[in-house]
């Protein structure tokens, strides 16, 4: 069972009961060993991934990225602010969207809000993060560096490859 990846049931998935049962009959028929494990992760070779990345490289890259970059690029003037963020990030800049914000307590991902109101109904959206979600970022991106550089100073250096010695002095008679 560990092997096994449902496939999806012929049975109408407006009529849950029949669903369900072929669901279980298919988990049943594998477990006692009737049927054969379904493992559609190890029907794709080496050259099944490498056409499966290609596809998806197209799709674009970050977190969270699911459009291409030119359609990215069309929607940017109807969507200001997140263009704005991705010209940031691509110029190096810490994503200040990354962290939650202090100020207005909007999560990670989603903009800043304006204003204070009880359960944040009437609430605007901010064109740019608060100072504070900038700041957290800096702050951030400068611990990942000190991070990054304490690792690498503490990693032993590696091996020297080890050399004949000579002790003789020359050539032998």
């Amino acid at each position: 069972m560990n092997r096994h990846t449902d496939p999806v049931p012929a049975a109408d998935p407006d009529d849950p009961a029949a669903w369900r049962e072929e669901l279980l009959g298919t988990r049943a028929a594998v477990a006692t060993g009737h049927t054969p494990p379904a493992q559609y992760r190890a029907e794709i070779d080496a050259a099944g991934q490498k056409r499966l990345a290609a596809l998806v490289s197209g799709v674009g890259h970050g977190p969270r990225r699911y459009m291409p970059a030119e359609v990215a690029a069309q929607l940017a003037g109807y969507r200001p602010t997140h263009a704005a963020r991705e010209a940031a990030v691509a110029a190096g800049q810490p994503d200040a969207y990354r962290h939650k914000c202090t100020r207005c307590g909007a999560e990670p991902d989603q903009p800043c809000r304006t204003g204070y109101r009880r359960r944040g109904k009437g609430r605007g959206t901010r064109s740019t993060p608060h100072p504070c979600r900038t700041e957290a970022a800096l702050a951030a991106d400068q611990d990942d560096e000190h991070d990054r550089l304490a690792r690498l100073m503490s990693t032993p250096p590696a091996p020297r490859e080890t050399r004949a010695r000579h002790t003789a002095g020359g050539v032998r008679p």
